[in-house]
This record gives C-alpha cells, structure tokens and sequence, in this order.
C-alpha cells in the first residue's frame, strides 16, 4: 500500500491517492471518483511522489535522449558549487 502524490494532467491539479498492489496490478482508492480503479485506467495521473513502508520514492518521466545526468571526477566539483569546469 502506498500514498502517492500525483499531478492530473486532465484537470490540472495536485492531488494524493492511495495506491493497493494486489496480484501485480495497482489499484487507485481516489476520493474524487466513486469506484476503485486499476491504474492502467488512468493515464492522466502523473505520479510525483510515493511513500511505503517508512521509505519515499521520486518518480519522473523519459523526455526523448535528454541527458539528466553526467559523471565527472570528484575533482572537478566544488563543494555547495556545482561543477568548475
């Protein structure tokens, strides 16, 4: 069992459900809608943030080959700086 904080990407909003594994499928308890749906069913919701079991978790999106990360000698970071290239 989960919390999750989402953004509906439909109605343009910040929202948190309470997402239920069972069998290798999620289901979503929302208290915006009147039934318990499989998330499959929901593909507007953008999931942000989790938390289970005392442990959180990020979640994020592909957007095509951006690059989100590099590595770089430790050398080369300045500490509270970024990178000194």
């Amino acid at each position: 069992m989960s919390i999750v904080v989402l953004f509906d990407q439909k109605r343009h909003f910040y929202h948190a459900v309470l997402s239920v594994a069972v069998d290798g499928n999620y289901f979503i308890l929302d208290n915006m809608r009147d039934q318990v749906l499989p998330d499959s069913r929901l593909p507007d919701y953008q999931p942000l943030f989790s938390t289970t079991g005392g442990k959180g978790h990020l979640h994020g999106s592909r957007t095509g080959n951006m690059q989100v990360a590099s590595r770089m000698s430790l050398e080369k970071v300045a500490p509270g700086e970024g990178a000194a290239y």
